[in-house]
């Protein structure tokens, strides 16, 4: 993601393995216009979850807290805000659970932030083969305002919202992907 002052950050889900087993974690980064390093961290207080799809996604608001979303096991979605200046890690909120979906495919994929300052997250999980690809407006200060699921065939695994935009009335384009049978759309 990229603030007004054209800083960078990034967020990456690093997996290692050592004598005591194997390990994931989220490491992020912020970097200047002249791609100068300002921080590099990880978060050491969630163990993201490193199964089949896994992604983490990034949003910046108007103010330039950075937010990192992702997964911590098959049906638990996070959000964390870090404060842009330090890297400090502000706060951290479970955004959502999906219960019903549960099979390893559980990822957000894109994150965007309306005009009113709530999180727009894209993504998608499935169980036993049935792929759901969902949108969800979130607001960090008093949780989820609403959420939107797109079902798939269940010969169509893989089938999630990929990326998202909004326009100038802060209407949500989605799209999606199914890899299976090589299909896009977009919605608003």
């Amino acid at each position: 993601s990229i603030d007004t002052l054209d800083n960078i950050y990034t967020a990456a889900l690093q997996t290692y393995s050592c004598c005591c087993g194997t390990y994931s974690v989220i490491t992020y980064a912020k970097f200047d216009s002249s791609n100068n390093n300002s921080y590099w961290k990880y978060l050491s207080n969630i163990t993201p979850y490193a199964g089949i799809g896994s992604q983490i996604a990034t949003a910046v608001d108007g103010s330039g807290d950075v937010y990192i979303g992702f997964v911590v096991d098959y049906t638990t979605f996070v959000v964390v805000k870090i404060d842009s200046a330090t890297g400090s890690t502000v706060n951290n909120k479970v955004a959502f659970t999906f219960n019903s979906y549960s099979d390893g495919y559980s990822r957000i994929s894109d994150m965007k932030i309306d005009s009113n300052g709530n999180l727009i997250i894209v993504g998608g999980a499935s169980s036993a083969g049935t792929p759901v690809g969902f949108v969800v407006k979130y607001n960090f200060s008093s949780g989820n305002i609403w959420q939107k699921f797109l079902a798939g065939e269940a010969t169509q695994a893989n089938n999630y919202w990929t990326s998202c935009c909004l326009d100038s009335s802060d209407y949500i384009y989605v799209c999606s992907g199914n890899y299976n049978n090589r299909q896009n759309s977009i919605a608003k």
